[in-house]
């Protein structure tokens, strides 16, 4: 991965980590008012 915009890259293994990383975050976490707390 390389953005366009700064020019910062990313190793291929990594970048798919981060992704499976914030899905991950996004399925078990529970929103209570204001604050994001985890399973």
């Amino acid at each position: 991965f390389k953005c366009p915009h700064c020019g910062h890259s990313m190793p291929r293994d990594w970048n798919g980590a981060l992704g499976i990383f914030l899905k991950a975050l996004r399925d078990t976490a529970c929103v209570d008012g204001s604050a994001v707390t985890l399973l």
